[in-house]
């Protein structure tokens, strides 16, 4: 097919990639893959949390990365016909230093050049450079799990290079979905509304007056947007009381008892050893330890082998009857991307669907709705399966605009960023409040306080 020529009965689809892994070289600090989700700078433009700087003089070696993106399951891979790279590039010349970029061709194993920075000037203004791949170009999409590799290159440790976009166009036949049976809440079902006001708090330490399991109850602060002070609506509590044993069903009581709502916070994508079910768990689902936290990584976590639902739905589903013998309202199933960390197995986006629309109907069949936490790669393909989402950070990455898709289904969005990460409540709050996501400030711990709710 000719370059830019679109055949009869044939449809484009724009993708996003939905991560980013870096071999050698690095990224530049608190940058992530969601600053190449849209082209937004131009001319001379710096914003640091709009693009992603490939580095690799600061290590002394050549940057080589790989960015990842998935076809939706109704495009399969041999109706393919086009493959197009558009990047939006800010860095040196190629004569000081090439950036290039390749595609990954599955039929034979080998990495396929589309083109490099020939033709841009050093330091210059945002250019777009685009790049088409060549014949066949079914051969660039893996077959079972949709997904296209794009590599990055630099042929020297001379210099950096900038990235604010980097989308992929491809042309396939015209294609009829299949619609997926999607679930039907429950009539009984509590659905929080989008005016809803959240407190988050993990930590069942607190006491004294006002609290109950570990909760404090008599949170009233005045919010970013100003007036009365104001408190929470819902509350998302872990599912065990502060002996770490038994359920918070004194917790709950006492909120309800006050009119509001809890959320029960369980990890479904990772291996906790401090859980009181930890021992059921085979060795043969725990992968790699989970990087993070506030000293880079959370002790005693390990990802779970999501692809095994065998062995992994029951044990969850256990978790969600204790959330609903304790009287909870709604289930949060965190670390539910997987696929787009290094979990110690060979994850799909595919994998990773089948499992988090199972964990939202194990929430529904126990009667409580179901919270999807981040997996911002999917909410197209499981919006229907879940009730409301829960985001970290969102801000920080810049991919709040995601999660619109929940809002104009008319669900709710509760989204929290960290103080000791950065935010502010005047970088914060007015993006969220216009937008009407249920913003707060806290701290990572995740105690009773700090709590700074946006509106």
């Amino acid at each position: 097919m000719l370059a830019g020529i679109v055949p009869a009965n044939a449809d484009t689809t724009t993708l996003a990639p939905v991560s980013l892994t870096t071999g050698t070289g690095s990224i530049g600090s608190g940058q992530s893959v969601g600053n190449l989700r849209v082209q937004d700078q131009s001319s001379i433009a710096d914003d640091w949390n709009k693009y992603v700087e490939f580095r690799g003089h600061t290590v002394n070696t050549a940057y080589s990365g790989q960015l990842t993106y998935t076809l939706p399951a109704s495009v399969p891979a041999s109706s393919v016909s086009g493959v197009q790279l558009k990047v939006n590039y800010r860095g040196p010349s190629r004569a000081e230093q090439q950036w290039q970029w390749s595609v990954y061709n599955f039929a034979t194993g080998s990495w396929v050049v589309l083109g490099d920075n020939t033709s841009t000037t050093s330091w210059g203004i945002w250019k777009v450079l685009t790049f088409n791949a060549p014949d066949p170009q079914a051969e660039l999409v893996q077959a079972v799990t949709g997904n296209i590799l794009i590599r990055m290159t630099s042929s020297n440790a001379a210099d950096d290079a900038d990235l604010d976009y980097a989308g992929l166009t491809v042309t396939h036949a015209e294609t009829t979905p299949t619609p997926t049976p999607t679930p039907t809440p429950g009539p009984d079902l509590w659905l929080p509304a989008q005016t809803d006001r959240w407190q988050y708090q993990l930590q069942p330490n607190a006491t004294g007056s006002g609290t109950a399991g570990g909760i404090r109850l008599n949170l009233c602060t005045v919010p970013y947007s100003g007036g009365s002070c104001v408190s929470p609506t819902v509350y998302d509590i872990d599912l065990y009381a502060p002996d770490h044993v038994t359920p918070n069903t004194t917790a709950v009581q006492a909120i309800h008892a006050a009119g509001k709502h809890a959320i029960c916070y369980i990890s479904a994508g990772t291996w906790e050893d401090w859980r009181p079910d930890a021992g059921d768990f085979p060795e043969s689902v725990k992968g790699n330890d989970v990087d993070g936290g506030p000293d880079g990584t959370w002790p005693g976590e390990k990802w779970l082998d999501v692809r095994n639902l065998t062995v992994l739905l029951p044990l969850m589903e256990a978790r969600v009857a204790k959330c609903e013998q304790a009287g909870f309202d709604s289930v949060e199933f965190d670390n539910v991307d997987s696929y787009q960390n290094d979990p110690g197995f060979v994850v799909s986006p595919a994998d990773q669907l089948a499992y988090n629309r199972a964990l939202a109907d194990l929430a529904h069949d126990h009667g409580l709705s179901a919270g999807l936490k981040n997996d911002l790669g999917q909410v197209a393909d499981l919006i229907d399966w879940f009730d409301y989402a829960i985001n970290e950070s969102c801000q920080e990455y810049d991919e709040c605009d995601i999660l619109d898709q929940f809002l104009v289904a008319g669900k709710a969005v509760f989204q929290v960023e960290y103080t000791d990460e950065g935010a502010t409540a005047a970088v914060t709050c007015p993006p969220a409040n216009a937008a009407g996501r249920d913003a707060i400030l806290k701290t990572l711990d995740l105690k009773a306080t700090p709590w700074r709710p946006c509106r």
